[in-house]
């Protein structure tokens, strides 16, 4: 992988992010180089494994379908990855967001699946089974669900901290919601909220 030096002002593993539009508006051959990433990215959903962090491939054909219709989606994080590796977040780290998300759902009956990270650690498949039990109300959907399968569903929505779904969903004109700052905040395709309200 690429190595970074690391500064105090720029203590992050992750790129600059935010000046990603700045620096892809100087690119030569914009076009051929947004065919390229068009082309890749339909490969994803087709099925190619191309994030190298994922050992599950969300995107892998199988029989399983969506049989009940959601407004949105919410698609959770790893609980023990680091949620402040974009910067800021609107919550102190994803299991506060989970919590008060899943409340609010709940007291305002909101029609919105939950979908956990397909590729969670053993601590973190820990806290799901605890969050199933504390919220049976929840409408979990089954993990083995193939994205392409909740995309194709008529959602409206997805929300994500800061994850590569975000502009999965933007792909399929579905509106993107984050909770933190993200990669893709120099672009106006994500819905980037700044308070919880």
């Amino acid at each position: 992988g690429r190595i970074k030096n690391l500064n105090k002002k720029d203590f992050n593993h992750t790129p600059d992010f935010s000046k990603y539009k700045y620096s892809f508006n100087n690119l030569a051959k914009k076009q051929e180089k947004l065919k390229k990433a068009n082309e890749l990215l339909k490969k994803r959903f087709e099925g190619t494994n191309d994030l190298s962090y994922m050992r599950v491939n969300v995107y892998e054909k199988n029989n399983l379908k969506m049989n009940i219709k959601y407004d949105g989606v919410i698609f959770l994080h790893d609980f023990v990855d680091a949620p402040h590796d974009y910067g800021k977040l609107i919550f102190n780290d994803f299991y506060e967001w989970t919590i008060q998300s899943f409340d609010f759902i709940l007291e305002h009956n909101l029609n919105i699946g939950v979908k956990y990270h397909p590729n969670q650690t053993n601590e973190s498949k820990k806290v799901i089974r605890s969050l199933v039990k504390l919220y049976p109300e929840v409408n979990w959907i089954n993990p083995k669900i193939n994205n392409r399968e909740i995309f194709k569903s008529g959602i409206k929505f997805g929300v994500s901290v800061f994850g590569t779904i975000l502009s999965e969903l933007a792909f399929h004109n579905i509106t993107p919601l984050a909770a933190g700052s993200n990669p893709y905040v120099s672009f106006n395709f994500v819905v980037n909220p700044r308070t919880k309200q």
